[in-house]
């Protein structure tokens, strides 16, 4: 929340800017009463923006003293509200409030649509802003001197809303009455009036507030700017395959052509892998084999060793073994010679 300066058709003027809470939403000109851009304007822009608007409340008095803020209510300070509204030029105001708004829709922090809230001077201003400017929606709190520029309600192209307090003192029931036959019946334009209630009864503070009518009044202004406004942009249709999303059938398919035949069901996305908890159970699979394998080991090599030591008569007797043979061979020539004789006899 900071002070700003805006460049209107006469030069530079200050404003009271209180960005949406996320960052960025649909944008809102506040516009003042006849107490400047004071604590009263501020707050209403904070509570605003904590709805998710960004809000520009313009100090609309610059050309008579710029920067002015009365908060204390006294009686000088009405004497100087009064004498600030009656040095007022209206349709310089109108243009400092259009210039706010081209402003706003330029902002980062806006979306693009931009409404108006005004109360009581600015109440009357917000009813202009509808029939003079290019705002997206209007709410106007016991405004005055509606009743005097009902010619322009032809001009009303984007919805407004007005609060009427039913026992304003500068609001009459014969302006009232105005305001009703002129502006009840269209069908962009909604009323609300408040039985039992003054002038200025949604500002906190003050000598006319009434909690419940301004609870109300706050809540149907919500509601409205929420329609009016902060309808999302439409997006693009995710293609097909994206974000999980099955393939297009192909042309020749039964399911896109109708004919009779099996319906295969799309394949399902693979599910995500988890490396995380696949890493633990192959982690603890070694730690619980190491004892395992040094245990096996000393068995086979006591099972080695004695396979060892038998082994070794077996060689022993395969050294005695060609001795034998060798007898044998010794043997051969002895019958050949007793043979030999045996011949040489007969």
């Amino acid at each position: 929340m900071a002070d700003i300066l805006i460049q209107g058709g006469d030069g530079f003027f200050s404003a009271y800017r209180a960005p949406a809470r996320s960052g960025r939403g649909p944008g809102i000109v506040l516009i003042q009463e006849i107490f400047g851009v004071n604590r009263v304007m501020r707050d209403i822009a904070d509570w605003l923006a904590g709805e998710n608007y960004t809000v520009i409340c313009p100090d609309l008095f610059w050309r008579q003293e710029p920067g002015i803020q009365l908060n204390e209510f006294t009686q000088p300070e009405w004497d100087k509200a009064f004498q600030l509204y009656q040095g007022f030029n209206e349709a310089k105001g109108v243009e400092d409030i259009a210039a706010t708004i081209a402003f706003l829709r330029k902002d980062a922090a806006c979306t693009g649509k931009v409404g108006t809230v005004g109360y009581c001077l600015g109440g009357k201003l917000a009813y202009l802003s509808a029939t003079r400017t290019d705002a997206d929606a209007s709410v106007g709190y016991y405004g005055v001197g509606i009743e005097k520029a009902l010619g322009e309600a032809g001009k009303i192209n984007k919805p407004l809303m007005l609060h009427i307090a039913k026992l304003d003192k500068f609001v009459p029931a014969e302006a009232q009455a105005r305001i009703h036959a002129a502006l009840g019946g269209k069908p962009n334009v909604t009323l609300y009036d408040y039985e039992g209630c003054d002038h200025a009864f949604a500002r906190k503070g003050g000598d006319h507030y009434d909690m419940a009518a301004a609870n109300a009044a706050n809540g149907r202004t919500l509601g409205f700017f929420k329609r009016h406004l902060a309808a999302p942009a439409p997006r693009p249709a995710p293609a097909q395959g994206e974000l999980g999303l099955p393939p297009k059938p192909s042309p020749k398919s039964p399911a896109s052509v109708g004919a009779p035949g099996p319906q295969t069901p799309a394949p399902k996305p693979p599910a995500p892998l988890r490396p995380v908890a696949a890493a633990k159970p192959q982690a603890a699979k070694p730690a619980a084999a190491k004892p395992k394998a040094a245990a096996k080991p000393k068995a086979k090599a006591k099972a080695k060793a004695k396979t060892k030591a038998k082994a070794k008569k077996p060689a022993a007797k395969r050294a005695k073994a060609p001795k034998k043979a060798a007898k044998s061979k010794t043997r051969k020539p002895a019958a050949k010679r007793k043979a030999a004789r045996k011949r040489g006899r007969r």
